[in-house]
């Protein structure tokens, strides 16, 4: 592999990885569609959910495929899970006033 120089990281960044995976063929837990509700929990440490977010429903609107979860890569352990995208549609209440 050699010495890491600036040329070859360049290189690395440019080609870019993918943590997509192939379709195991198991149905994703959610659908286009579906109303959901994230968990409101506050762990000491890191987390993919922010906390303005906890405890927030909404509705999927794209399943994006199955993904490495990056969190259990860094443990050597490649499994993966579906990304999906979430519109929340609570509203925030100021002073009377209803705000999207």
């Amino acid at each position: 592999m050699g010495e890491l120089t600036a040329e070859r990281l360049a290189q690395i960044i440019g080609a870019g990885t993918s943590h997509r995976r192939d379709d195991d063929g198991s149905s994703p837990r959610f659908k286009v569609g579906d109303q959901v509700l994230t968990t409101n929990h506050h762990p000491s440490g890191h987390t993919r959910l922010p906390r303005y977010a906890m405890g927030r429903s909404g509705i999927v609107i794209k399943n994006h495929g199955v993904f490495a979860f990056a969190d259990s890569l860094s443990d050597c352990v490649d499994s993966a899970t579906n990304c999906f995208t979430n519109r929340s549609y609570n509203r925030i209440c100021c002073a009377g006033s209803s705000v999207l």
